[in-house]
């Protein structure tokens, strides 16, 4: 559960500097989907909200604003509503095979859509018990200096950061969607001509990579790793090679 927002703020900027859906669109470089999502007041990945904030030189509560959602007038726990799921509506995979001559080249792709993380501890709470930080609390942190151009709250210790800031909420609600090259094989078959003494019939050599490529809105983290609890100190999808050479006598 998180707290729900609004970018009403967003829209009214906007209004005030004369700047159009279309003029946001080109300069923070995203689709006309973040437009529709932001007038519904959908989740966006914090690094939207940050090409947002650098775009219209801004602050993250120049934009948005926590909703009263049962309409006490306060923002409190109870105004939390259900965003987002750990399980993925679609999962999907498809294979290419790809041959020419004596070479052979496979691959493997696997991906999710509209799933999403909760980047909780040290990716919402700088200093979690001593743990270190992210670079980007210290460049974007709020201060002074920074003013409204800051995208993350004012960085505090662990016991400063349980105040609103902090509160469970959609902001730190991350798009765990991703598209994923997980395996990559190039093969070559020698021909038989080569193979004069006739004790080998045939020899293939290859090299394959692993996890090569991910495409994700996720940039901070493996995406398919859930960044709740202890989960946040598990070995992420490693990149491998290896070579090898297959022999038929």
């Amino acid at each position: 559960m998180g707290m729900a927002v609004t970018y009403k703020k967003l829209f009214h900027l906007m209004i005030d500097r004369g700047i159009s859906n279309a003029e946001l669109m080109e300069k923070a470089g995203f689709s006309a989907n973040i437009i529709t999502r932001l007038k519904r007041d959908n989740y966006l990945s914090l690094d939207t909200i940050e090409k947002i904030c650098l775009t219209l030189n801004c602050g993250v509560d120049d934009i948005l604003d926590f909703v009263d959602t049962n309409g006490d007038g306060k923002i409190t726990e109870d105004d939390r509503q259900i965003r987002g799921g750990v399980i993925p509506k679609i999962t999907y995979g498809f294979n290419i095979n790809l041959g020419y001559k004596d070479w052979d080249l496979g691959a493997f792709f696997q991906g999710v859509t509209d799933v999403y993380t909760y980047g909780d501890r040290i990716g919402a709470t700088p200093l979690w018990f001593g743990c270190g930080l992210p670079e980007q609390w210290l460049t974007d942190a709020w201060t002074p200096e920074r003013g409204t151009s800051a995208t993350l709250p004012i960085l505090t210790t662990y016991e400063g950061c349980l105040n609103e800031n902090f509160r469970t909420n959609d902001f730190w609600l991350r798009n765990a969607s991703y598209l994923r090259l997980k395996n990559l094989q190039l093969s070559y078959n020698v021909p038989a001509s080569f193979l004069k003494s006739g004790v080998v019939k045939r020899l293939k050599v290859f090299v394959n990579a692993q996890n090569l490529f991910t495409f994700s809105p996720m940039k901070d983290f493996d995406p398919e790793k859930n960044l709740k609890g202890s989960n946040w100190y598990a070995y992420p999808s490693v990149r491998t090679y290896t070579a090898g050479v297959n022999v038929t006598f």
